[in-house]
Order: structure tokens, then sequence, then C-alpha cells
């Protein structure tokens, strides 16, 4: 069994992210994290839209 390295992980997304934002100004970092978070949300959307298993419960 494979066993995940989740601290070390975590540091590597961590400095990653260090490398890409360290010289932006707060402005640019807060557009940089609405840009991303809004990607993430749009592909969990169409990732939830089509594994449903019904079309929608509401109706």
């Amino acid at each position: 069994m494979e066993t995940i390295k989740t601290v070390r992980m975590v540091r590597r997304i961590r400095d990653a992210q260090y490398i890409l934002t360290k010289d932006m100004s707060n402005e640019e970092f807060v557009s940089y994290i609405r840009r991303k978070a809004k990607l993430v949300n749009d592909q969990a959307y169409e990732f939830m839209k089509r594994n449903s298993k019904a079309e929608s419960y509401a109706t």
C-alpha cells in the first residue's frame, strides 16, 4: 500500500504558490486568488452536472 506523504505534499504546494505570488501586490494577489477560485468552482459545477444521477431533484 502506498503511503501519502501529506506534509511533504503540502509543503511543495505552499512553496510553489509562494514562488508564483511573492512579487504580487495585494490587489494582484486578491485578483489571482479570485480567478483561481472561480476556475475551481466552475470545474466543480461542471463535474457535478456531468455526474448527477438526476437532472434536478427540485422538479
